[in-house]
C-alpha cells in the first residue's frame, strides 16, 4: 500500500502559510469569546448557570460518574430508562475523571469542554473549506459564519454556542475533521485515505451513533453521485464501516430487542417540531432555510455555468455531491419521520452536512464570479465578504437566540433565585430523593441540585428509543401539568401523596394556598420560589 506522505503533506499544508492561518483564527475566536461572554454580562447569569437544555440533561449523566458530586439517581425512575450507547458512557466517565483530576466543578467543566468542542469545530471547518478550495480566506467566512447556529432538520443545528457539553457537538467537529482526510484522498487520489474516512467513522460510531452513521451515508452515496456509477469499492467502504462500528451496531441490536416499537401519538406530541404540519410552519419555518439554500444554489449553480469554465468550478464537483447526497438522505429523513415509524433514525439530521456544503458552495461561487466581474480591491473584497456574510446570517438562529437572550435577561433575578434553591437541595435533601416541580423546569433541579425530578419536559427523548417508556412518559407529563394547572397547592399536595413523593418545588407567583391545614413543611425559599416536604410521605413506599 502507498502512503506517500500522509499526514506529512496535510500537516505541511496546515504549517505552510502558519502567519496568514493565525490571523483568521485569531479573529474566528475572538469573535467566538465575544458572542459568548456577552451573553453573561448582558442577562447577567453566569455561563455555568445557563446550560442548554440538552446539556443539562447531559450533565445529569455525567454526575451518575462523579466521585465529588456523584449520585446515582437510583430512584429516579424516568430518567434511568434514558439509556445511552456504552461507547457514550466510557466516554463521559472519561471526561468526567479528566475534570476531577483537573479539579474543576461539573458545571464549569461543561462550558470548558463545550468551548474546547466550539474550537475543534471552527478550526476543523477553516481548515478543510481553505485546504479543499486552496483559498483560506473563503475558510474564514465559512468558519465565521458557522459561529451563530443555524437550525437544521430534525432538531439539529450546523453550528453551536458554548452551553454546555454536547457529545454531538464535538462529534460535529470531530467529523468535519475527518472530512480533511476525505479531501486529501481526493486530491491525492489515494484509494486507502478514502477506506480510512469510513473506517475512523465506524470507529466514532461506538462514541455517537446517530451523527458518524449519517457522515457516513452522506459521503457514502456522495462517492456514487461524484463518481456516477456504483463500483465495488463502495462495498469496501460499507465493510470497513461496519468493521468500525461493530461494538454500536451490536449495542443497537441488543437494545432493539429490548424496547417496544415507537408509540407514533407520543413520538408526534414530542417531536412535533420536527414535523410538517401547516403551511406556515412548514414552508416558512421548518423547511425555510433548507429551502432558500437549495434555491440559492440552484441558481448560482446555473449562472455559473454560463459564467465560469469546468477548471474554475472542479475545486467544487465533491462539494456538489455532499451538498445533494446530503439533501436526498435529508428528504428521505422527512418522510420517514412523518409517515412511517422509522423516526428514530432521524436521517433529517443529515442536513447539517446540507447547511455546510451550500456554506462553502455559494462563497465559492460568489467569489469566483466577482473575480471575474469586478476589478480586485480593498473595498471589493469587502463588500463580498460582507454580502457572504449576510446570506449566512440571514440563514442563522440570530433571531431565536435574540429572544432567548431577551427573556433571560428580563426573568435573570427569578432566575437566579431558582438556581439558588436548586443549589441547596443537598443541605436539606438525601441524595436519593425525588422531587415534584413543574416539567418544563425539572430538568434543571437534576443538573444544577443533583437531585431527582417525578418527570421533565426533556426526558420524553426516550419516545425514540421505546414506545412503551414514552407513553409512561407522556402519562406522567400530563397528569403534573394538570395538577401544576390548577394553581392551587392543596391540590399539589394530593398528588404528592397519591403518588407518595416527599418534596415539592413551586413558584408562589404560581400556586395559591387557600388551606391553612396542609402537611407541607417549607424547607427553603428563593425569591418566589419554595422547597416544601411532604409530611404525609411514607418511607416504606417511596418512589
Amino acid at each position: 500500500m502507498d502512503v506517500g506522505n500522509f499526514p506529512e503533506k496535510v500537516v505541511k499544508y496546515l504549517i505552510m502559510t502558519y502567519g496568514k492561518h493565525a490571523i483568521f483564527l485569531t479573529v474566528i475566536f475572538s469573535a467566538v469569546l465575544l458572542i459568548n461572554f456577552t451573553l453573561s454580562i448582558i442577562t447577567n447569569i453566569p455561563l455555568k448557570n445557563q446550560l442548554s437544555s440538552d446539556a443539562e440533561l447531559h450533565l445529569t449523566h455525567w454526575r451518575e460518574f462523579s466521585t465529588n458530586e456523584g449520585n446515582d439517581f437510583a430512584n429516579d425512575e424516568m430518567f434511568r430508562k434514558d439509556t445511552r450507547p456504552r461507547g457514550e458512557l466510557l466516554v463521559n466517565k472519561l471526561l468526567v475523571r479528566l475534570g476531577e483530576w483537573l479539579k474543576v466543578g461539573l458545571l464549569e467543566w461543561s462550558i470548558w469542554v463545550s468551548s474546547l468542542s466550539l474550537v475543534v469545530f471552527l478550526s476543523g471547518i477553516y481548515f478543510v473549506v481553505a485546504y479543499s478550495l486552496k483559498k483560506p480566506w473563503l475558510g474564514f467566512l465559512v468558519a465565521l459564519g458557522s459561529i451563530i447556529p443555524a437550525f437544521s432538520l430534525g432538531g439539529s443545528t450546523w453550528g453551536f454556542l458554548a452551553q454546555g457539553f454536547l457529545p454531538r457537538e464535538l462529534a460535529l467537529g470531530i467529523a468535519v475533521w475527518i472530512m480533511l482526510i476525505y479531501f486529501y484522498g481526493l486530491e491525492k487520489n489515494r484509494i486507502w485515505v478514502s477506506r480510512l474516512v469510513f473506517l475512523l467513522a465506524g470507529i466514532f460510531s461506538n462514541w455517537y451513533p446517530v451523527l458518524f452513521f449519517h457522515f457516513a451515508a452522506v459521503f457514502f452515496i456522495a462517492e456514487i453521485i461524484r463518481l456516477k456509477s456504483i463500483r465495488k469499492e463502495l462495498l469496501i467502504y460499507g465493510l470497513l464501516y461496519a468493521a468500525g462500528a461493530s461494538f454500536a451496531l451490536m449495542d443497537i441490536f441488543i437494545k432493539s430487542a429490548q424496547t417496544a416499537p415507537i408509540d407514533l401519538e407520543v413520538f408526534r406530541f414530542r417531536f412535533r417540531y420536527m414535523l410538517l404540519s401547516s403551511f406556515e410552519y412548514t414552508f416558512l419555518r421548518y423547511l425555510r432555510r433548507f429551502l432558500i439554500y437549495i434555491a440559492i444554489v440552484t441558481g448560482l449553480f446555473i449562472f455559473s455555468k454560463k459564467t465560469l469554465n469546468r477548471d474554475e468550478l472542479r475545486p467544487l464537483s465533491p462539494w456538489y455531491a455532499i451538498w445533494l447526497s446530503a439533501a436526498l438522505i435529508s428528504l428521505a429523513g422527512i418522510v420517514l419521520e412523518n409517515f412511517t415509524t422509522f423516526a428514530r433514525f432521524l436521517f433529517s439530521r443529515a442536513s447539517v452536512w446540507f447547511l455546510f456544503a451550500s456554506m462553502v458552495i455559494i462563497a465559492y461561487t460568489i467569489h469566483r464570479i466577482y473575480e471575474k466581474k469586478v476589478k480586485n480591491s480593498l473595498l471589493s473584497s469587502t463588500v463580498l465578504a460582507t454580502g457572504i456574510l449576510l446570506i449566512f446570517t440571514g440563514q442563522s438562529a440570530i433571531p431565536s437566540i435574540y429572544r432567548q437572550i431577551k427573556d433571560l435577561r428580563i426573568n435573570s433575578a427569578n432566575y437566579n433565585n431558582y438556581i439558588s434553591l436548586l443549589e441547596n437541595l443537598k443541605e436539606v435533601t438525601p441524595n436519593d430523593a425525588i422531587i415534584l416541580a413543574s416539567p418544563r423546569e425539572a430538568n434543571k433541579i437534576r443538573a444544577y441540585g443533583a437531585r431527582g425530578t417525578y418527570v421533565s419536559w426533556k426526558e420524553g427523548g426516550i419516545a425514540l428509543l421505546d414506545g412503551k417508556s414514552g407513553r409512561e412518559w407522556f402519562e406522567r407529563l400530563h397528569e403534573v401539568d394538570a395538577v401544576f394547572g390548577q394553581k392551587n397547592l392543596e391540590a399539589l399536595q394530593k398528588y404528592a401523596q397519591a403518588k407518595n413523593i416527599r418534596y415539592i418545588i413551586y413558584n408562589t407567583n404560581e400556586i395559591s394556598n387557600d388551606n391553612q391545614q396542609l402537611t407541607l413543611f417549607p424547607l427553603l425559599k428563593s425569591g418566589p420560589f419554595v422547597l416544601s416536604e411532604n409530611l404525609n410521605f411514607s418511607e416504606k413506599n417511596k418512589n
